[in-house]
């Protein structure tokens, strides 16, 4: 994988810390190597002495989400040396720095793991809808049953009664 496809750096920024000092921020993951401790310090004198200082932030956090990343980490857990931002090698990684990084390890594997489980849950839990029920209408008032006429003798065969109703036209003087 290479370093401009990953997410969270600005390609651009990351690119320009690469022009800057290709040895320190490779575009290859397989070129990492651990930084210096003071690295922070050592990129704000560099910041300071160009001309146009406006990236400050923007090039101190890619160089803080540079080295944040697991495969930093793990650069850093191997043991080499660390190096400056020309490339030199200066220092060597601390048995404390190899704890920290076995720790930053854990705590995002940890991370990961309790995403998974809160996206597996999510999943198997049934598509409620978190609105309140829809209140039931009001059933209509029962009307009393009209009382049956009065029993009337029964009419052998009676015939059907029919209306028929006629259609008006109406008609509109223009």
């Amino acid at each position: 994988m290479t370093r401009t496809k990953s997410p969270g750096i600005s390609a651009a920024v990351y690119a320009q810390l690469n022009a800057a000092f290709p040895l320190a921020f490779p575009l290859n993951d397989a070129d990492i190597r651990p930084l210096t401790v003071t690295i922070r310090d050592d990129l704000t004198a560099w910041i300071a002495a160009q001309p146009d200082s406006g990236l400050a932030r923007q090039l101190l956090g890619a160089m803080q989400r540079h080295c944040s990343r697991e495969t930093y980490q793990r650069t850093v857990i191997a043991g080499t040396l660390r190096i400056n931002l020309a490339g030199e090698p200066v220092e060597a990684v601390t048995p404390a720095g190899q704890a920290h990084a076995e720790s930053r390890i854990a705590a995002m594997l940890a991370a990961r793991a309790e995403k998974a489980q809160r996206l597996a849950a999510q999943r198997a839990q049934p598509k409620t809808s978190p609105a309140p029920p829809k209140p039931q209408p009001k059933a209509p008032p029962k009307l009393k049953q009209p009382s049956p006429p009065p029993a009337q003798p029964v009419k052998a065969q009676a015939m059907p009664t029919v209306i028929v109703k006629k259609r008006r036209t109406v008609v509109r003087p223009d």
